[in-house]
């Protein structure tokens, strides 16, 4: 089995996990009509009279129901922050990413387009694994299948991770007629810094600058031999994850 058959089944194995899964509630979240909130647990629920609830040190505070907006429940996989916000920490995560690669061709500087989609899951607040699609316009545009890695060493309103993407990259156009020139894919490896940005809702704004480094074999029409090349690009992307 290649790297390309590995990557795929990797890939459809991730995308087969149900989407939407069960989650344990934690506490809970009460806003008020002046656009305060209080967090903790709901211990007495008297329908439009009160609601009593446990705050952090064990204290009780009661409120009548047309001080309240609205009540929310807190969900484990996920970290809340004093200001409401909140990043998921935990489960399944999806995000796509897109925005420009940067590189020199033919001693002159180039500029393209980078878009991927992955999927993944977080095994903690700290670690996450998944795979995904991408596409890059190196001259010439190159399709990818890859995995990843996530590393956070905390969880902040803004948080710095490290990911790093190891695939395998097939130009989209095999051949090149105006150079007479054939390509085949290679392997792609690719470093990145990153940073996810919490919200209060379940999507985070997410920044990513990367390096890839990207494997092509190109052979002209009137050689015997293949030129083994990698193309080097500073990527830097912005999307979503959900």
């Amino acid at each position: 089995m290649n790297i390309k058959s590995i990557l795929t089944l990797a890939i459809l194995f991730l995308f087969s996990i149900p989407m939407f899964s069960q989650e344990n509630i934690k506490v809970d979240e009460i806003y008020l009509n002046d656009g305060s909130f209080i967090r903790g647990e709901i211990i007495e629920k008297v329908e439009d009279q009160y609601i009593r609830i446990k705050i952090s040190g064990g204290n009780i505070v009661q409120f009548s129901m047309s001080e309240i907006k609205k009540v929310k429940q807190q969900k484990k996989n996920y970290q809340y922050f004093s200001n409401g916000n909140k990043v998921k920490t935990k489960g399944i995560y999806f995000s796509i990413l897109g925005g420009m690669i940067i590189g020199k061709n033919y001693y002159k500087n180039f500029y393209g387009k980078s878009f991927n989609f992955s999927a993944g899951h977080n095994f903690n607040k700290n670690l996450g694994l998944g795979a995904g699609i991408g596409f890059d316009s190196y001259d010439p545009d190159v399709f990818s299948l890859f995995i990843n890695a996530r590393y956070a060493p905390w969880r902040r309103k803004v948080t710095p991770y490290l990911s790093g993407k190891i695939g395998y990259g097939r130009p989209i156009s095999l051949s090149d007629e105006n150079n007479f020139a054939d390509y085949k894919g290679g392997l792609l490896l690719s470093p990145t810094l990153g940073f996810q940005f919490s919200s209060r809702s379940n999507n985070s704004l997410i920044m990513e600058v990367g390096y890839n480094f990207q494997r092509v074999k190109r052979s002209y029409d009137w050689e015997e031999t293949e030129d083994n090349i990698v193309l080097r690009r500073l990527s830097a992307t912005i999307g979503i994850q959900f």
